[in-house]
């Protein structure tokens, strides 16, 4: 029988990375179809083949979700997509709003897989007059007007956000003033931080980075350089976006295997404010960069 360790110490967030997290749709896709062909079991080794990593990862990742598998036999399919469900709060389905219905907005409204990941977009928003009142998907378009009535009707808490760098401050504040307390934005923008909203930047520029630049280093020798990094950490630059350098950077630099390379660390105000969140780079500042852009320097000073 599977088991489940004590839940309290395992679902503390600070001590799970994004990156772990990341990872658990890639595990449900295997195990659903793992279940559908009609495996009870799969071992961690199997899981780290399909994804692509060590299968020590592959044990660390799931046991911060309690489920204990059987030696010499693996994890029971259907109880490890239970509790990954579970751990990530898909159990009881997720309904969220997206806000523009352009090209990538249609792409998400016809995304398949949704489904499988009990992930319902209620309503979408638009400003064109040829969309609204349409129905894409099942999934009704409304006038961006009637963001704030459809939301406080529906009840959601969750918004996507597809939209151009310039729409993006002014229709994530009416999402927060909706009721809104969870963004997932598609746009290479910043958004004003508020307090009990949580946004999450899918930067598809700087995944595109990362690829390259491990390609790049697959194929040459691990350079011996050596790059400084340092975070302002006043109250400003962190409002204005410096807590998504952080977080970008931790992950970037444990993945890519670059601990020994980089050094990353916060500093004080350096009095350069308004152009902020302000980062230095082997003593050069840089302020208000793009994650993409970040990746762009670091893979300068590596082959330099």
């Amino acid at each position: 029988m599977i088991t489940r360790k004590n839940k309290t110490s395992l679902r503390n967030p600070a001590m799970n990375s994004r990156a772990t997290v990341g990872r658990f749709p890639s595990y449900l896709f295997i195990l659903r179809e793992m279940s559908r062909s009609g495996f009870e079991y799969i071992s961690a080794t199997v899981l780290a083949e399909h994804v692509g990593i060590e299968s020590i990862s592959v044990r660390k990742d799931l046991a911060i979700t309690g489920v204990v598998g059987k030696p010499k036999i693996g994890f029971h399919v259907e109880s490890l997509i239970k509790a990954i469900e579970e751990y990530i709060g898909w159990d009881q389905g997720i309904e969220a709003i997206l806000v523009g219905v352009g090209s990538l907005g249609s792409a998400l409204l016809n995304y398949d897989h949704f489904h499988d990941h009990k992930i319902r977009l209620v309503a979408g928003f638009d400003v064109k007059e040829s969309l609204i009142g349409t129905n894409i998907k099942g999934t009704p378009i409304y006038s961006i007007d009637q963001l704030g009535e459809v939301v406080k009707k529906l009840g959601v808490k969750l918004g996507v956000i597809a939209l151009p760098p310039s729409e993006v401050s002014k229709v994530a504040a009416a999402m927060m003033d909706s009721g809104i307390v969870g963004i997932w934005s598609f746009a290479p923008a910043i958004i004003p931080p508020r307090k009990g909203v949580v946004i999450q930047y899918e930067d598809i520029a700087s995944g595109l980075a990362i690829l390259s630049m491990q390609v790049k280093r697959q194929e040459n020798p691990k350079p011996k350089v050596k790059i400084e990094m340092s975070i302002c950490m006043g109250s400003s630059c962190f409002s204005r976006g410096g807590t998504k350098y952080i977080t970008f950077l931790e992950e970037y630099i444990k993945e890519n295997d670059l601990s020994d390379v980089v050094d990353l660390i916060g500093n004080r105000c350096t009095g350069n404010c308004t152009g902020g969140p302000n980062i230095t780079i082997n003593g050069v500042l840089y302020q208000n960069i793009t994650s993409a852009e970040l990746v762009g320097i670091i893979e300068t000073k590596l082959n330099e």
